[in-house]
């Protein structure tokens, strides 16, 4: 998928791949999801997802939401904010992020 936001180019096949999450619910509940966090060759963040209709991806379909996909830009706080939320792997999260120890 690739989407052209604010006038850039998120395209997540020229893209690296950081970390995939997938809520617990199963694909039918309307509360299931899936994100994959992408960053550029430039150092952009965004996020790839799609979801049923009690998702943030859903769609509106006339007088009802659905599934729905779409691309989502982030910001370096909100791209480690994704990290910390959904379990990154702390070594990935320094790699990308200048973190300061306790």
């Amino acid at each position: 998928m690739k989407a052209v936001i604010d006038g850039k180019l998120y395209d997540e096949d020229t893209a690296f791949l950081v970390d995939q999450w997938d809520s617990s619910h199963d694909r039918s509940d309307f509360n299931w999801c899936s994100e994959c966090l992408y960053r550029t060759k430039k150092g952009a963040w965004f996020v790839v997802g799609e979801g049923h209709a009690n998702s943030r991806w859903a769609k509106n379909y006339g007088t009802s939401r659905g599934p729905g996909e779409g691309i989502m830009p982030l910001s370096n706080s909100e791209a480690l904010d994704w990290c910390e939320t959904h379990g990154v792997d702390a070594d990935l999260i320094v790699e990308y992020f200048e973190i300061a120890e306790a």
